[in-house]
């Protein structure tokens, strides 16, 4: 044999090997839907951690709810997934927490 044919033989080999171990790594796409809501749970979560930080504390509860509201906002406004409406909706959700 070759060198010609042997080298040959190992890159259809390396081929077939790459073929199947990149076949392999596909992940799963969630919908849309799935990744909103995911969001707004994990911005609810953390409603709920300032609330339950600062239960004591009316004022520094209010201070501290305002600004993460203001950063969820900002964070929204910036985010493809969400138009107006819902940003309006979750924003209330979150502020009657």
């Amino acid at each position: 044999m070759s060198y010609i044919n042997i080298i040959l033989v190992i890159l259809i080999i390396m081929a077939v090997l790459l073929f199947f171990l990149k076949g392999g790594k596909k992940t799963a796409k969630k919908p849309a839907f799935m990744k909103k809501d995911e969001i707004i749970e994990a911005y609810k979560q953390q409603m709920q951690t300032v609330i339950q930080t600062y239960e004591n504390d009316a004022i520094q509860l209010k201070e501290k709810k305002i600004s993460l509201i203001k950063k969820i906002n900002q964070e929204l406004n910036k985010n493809i997934f969400f138009n107006q409406e819902e940003i309006k909706k979750i924003i209330y959700e979150l502020t009657v927490m």
